[in-house]
């Protein structure tokens, strides 16, 4: 070894920094080079007392200041010792706070450095300065997992403030409280190797090419984008299946096993890359090839517990994005919508352009509005192929069976002509909105049969604005012919909007202001009201409507929908509506069953068909006052909950 030059103006000789090699592992290699401790080392710096005591945030950023002095007493060029920071990962891995220190924003590490003990040993002590990222988890250069911590001290390997004890940076410099320097030989642990076709070599090729992206808010996107694949992997496949895909064993994720808080950030380098190798997969393969994995992953995902009536559907489209994570890229988001399009409603459908194989913009950007959702639409959310044609054959039905009148003039109900909610501003010019409008009027004669059928929905939407719809006093008198209970406000207010929906072919949503409770479980109320839905009291609300037809002086049936066979196509896409086992539906509510996500799976069928179905073959009021459930009601016993069975 070197004798030490304290106090030298420019220092004999120094350590050539390895290719790659973090600032302050030079500094440590420099320090053993003369035979001195790390601190004494700094303390021979030219540096101001400030300066010295920031030796440690070196590690993030290595100011101008200190970089010239260093340049001038190494002989090693200011940029290249700045290079050796992790500054350079800064906006595009990492964010450095003003401090020095990295914002433990998303999954990024704090402090500590893995190790690849291969490298170590023929660098001479050298560590790697991505080694100290969360996204680098596997030595490309002899292709084995790095290592999280001294395997004989167990302590991850942080990065030493300068002290007095003289080290070889080959060995452990970790102290547990009262005991010295652990001094395990880092070059002899052992690290897991890995086949240089595996999963994750791939994965962590696509992480490395995001570092050398040229535009860093890019690379920061696509890290995000992939971390938020990684958590709706986690979150959507069991431990076996993500070792699996990695070409691990299950053991060996030890991080990711069901005991573990699945909400939490991968720790271990095994623990991350078994994330990485599926999520790279799924976001750079062909969408066909990894489409069945993101259906899965989206309808098996790990949401908290939810009580009886909580609805475990998959929620709006946006929603859904944001389970995985808000920072998803749009062309991710979209592979992941179409892998469950059959789930989403037609609106939703049109609106994201999920399906696999969608019309022209042009042809789909509207969509039908909700006061004029005729039955038979079910087809087209239930599985079937949907292209133009079938789009075209649905809206030129629907637009033969509603008024286009404009709005009532200071109503506040969430309803609105069929011609306002076409959004316009989904098209490009009001002119294609204009010539959209006459290629479905020049459609509409295909149905012509059922226009002798059209009902005014507008005029029936406003007309609860002069006419009361079904005062609490009429509910308990429907309630008690059917022999059902009529609850309190809230029961009432479930049923308004159930006779409001049905009278104006809307859905469950659209309803005045006035009537919104405000409440997060307010969907899941109405949702289970619906599923309760008996054919004895349905019929009773139509004839509670007829009535209130008669005295508002509306015209035409309570509900209508075109047949079928009125339709000019031979051929509807998708599964008609009475294409479910509605024994096996009617079993399963009168059991007590009300989570339509439940429901959808065990019918096979999608939401929206099974809430469409309870309500076009509602079950009969003596099967479900016989249910099991009912009867434990009826005798003042508290119904058992399916989610604690």
């Amino acid at each position: 070894m070197a004798d030490f030059p304290a106090g030298a103006t420019r220092f004999p000789g120094r350590p050539t920094p390895a290719a790659g090699e973090s600032l302050q592992s030079w500094l440590r290699r420099y320090a053993w080079m003369f035979g001195t401790s790390y601190g004494q080392f700094i303390s021979a710096l030219d540096l101001t007392p400030q300066q010295r005591r920031s030796v440690s945030s070196w590690r993030c950023r290595l100011p101008d200041a200190p970089a010239a002095r260093l340049e001038e007493q190494t002989g090693v060029e200011r940029a290249l010792l700045q290079s050796m920071t992790l500054e350079r990962y800064d906006r595009r891995l990492i964010e450095i706070r003003g401090d020095g220190t990295i914002a433990r924003k998303y999954w990024a590490r704090g402090s500590g450095s893995r190790y690849c003990p291969k490298c170590v040993a023929e660098d001479g002590g050298a560590f790697q300065n991505v080694w100290q990222l969360a996204t680098t988890y596997l030595c490309l250069r002899h292709h084995v997992v790095l290592i999280d911590g001294c395997q004989d001290c167990h302590l991850i390997h942080f990065t030493q403030r300068p002290t007095t004890d003289v080290f070889d940076p080959r060995f452990c410099a970790n102290r547990r409280t009262g005991e010295g320097a652990c001094g395990g030989y880092l070059p002899g642990h052992h690290a897991e190797p890995v086949a240089a076709d595996s999963p994750l070599v791939r994965a962590q090729h696509y992480i490395d090419g995001l570092a050398r992206l040229a535009d860093a808010a890019t690379a920061k996107a696509m890290l995000l984008n992939l971390e938020g694949v990684m958590h709706g992997v986690r979150k959507g496949a069991s431990v076996e299946e993500v070792a699996d895909h990695a070409g691990l064993e299950a053991g060996d994720i030890r991080g990711l096993q069901p005991s573990s808080e699945r909400g939490q950030p991968p720790n271990s380098a095994l623990d991350y890359g078994a994330l990485a190798a599926w999520a790279a997969d799924l976001v750079t393969a062909s969408e066909e090839d990894v489409r069945p994995d993101f259906r899965k992953l989206v309808l098996n995902y790990d949401w908290a517990d939810l009580h009886e009536h909580s609805s475990t559907g998959l929620g709006s489209p946006d929603h859904l994005g944001s389970r995985w994570s808000p920072n998803l890229a749009p062309s991710t988001r979209g592979r992941l919508l179409r892998a469950v399009d059959d789930q989403l409603t037609l609106k939703q459908r049109i609106q994201h352009a999920t399906a696999a194989t969608a019309p022209t913009r042009a042809a789909a950007a509207p969509f039908i509005a909700p006061a004029i959702w005729p039955e038979w639409a079910v087809a087209l959310d239930a599985g079937g192929a949907y292209n133009e044609s079938a789009f075209r054959l649905a809206m030129s039905a629907a637009l033969a069976l509603v008024s286009t009148g404009d709005a009532h003039s200071g109503s506040n109900v969430k309803y609105q002509p069929y011609k306002e909610a076409l959004r316009p501003e989904l098209f490009a010019t009001a002119e294609v909105l204009t010539d959209q409008l006459r290629l479905l009027t020049a459609l509409a004669p295909r149905i012509t049969p059922t226009a002798k059928n059209a009902i005014n929905y507008t005029q029936r939407a406003h007309a609860i604005f002069r006419h009361q719809l079904l005062p609490a006093s009429a509910w308990k008198r429907i309630a008690d012919r059917v022999g059902v209970h009529a609850g309190g406000a809230t029961r009432t207010l479930m049923a308004r909007r159930y006779a409001y929906a049905r009278m104006t072919g809307s859905h469950g949503s659209a309803y005045p202001d006035s009537w919104s409770r405000a409440r997060a479980d307010d969907a899941n109320l109405y949702g289970a009201f619906c599923l309760s839905m008996t054919r004895e009291l349905q019929e009773e609300i139509d004839v509670y409507l007829r009535h209130y037809f008669s005295v508002a002086k509306l015209k035409g049936p309570v509900v209508s929908a075109p047949a079928v066979d009125l339709l000019s196509s031979p051929r509807l896409p998708g599964r008609a509506l009475s294409d479910i086992d509605v024994a096996k539906m009617h079993d399963l509510l009168n059991g007590g069953e009300r989570r339509i996500g439940f429901l959808a799976n065990a019918l096979d069928r999608s939401e929206m068909h099974v809430r469409a179905a309870a309500d076009a073959f509602p079950r009969s009021a003596a099967a479900a006052s016989s249910s099991p459930s009912n009867l434990q009601r009826s005798r003042g016993q508290r119904p058992r909950s399916r989610t604690a069975a």
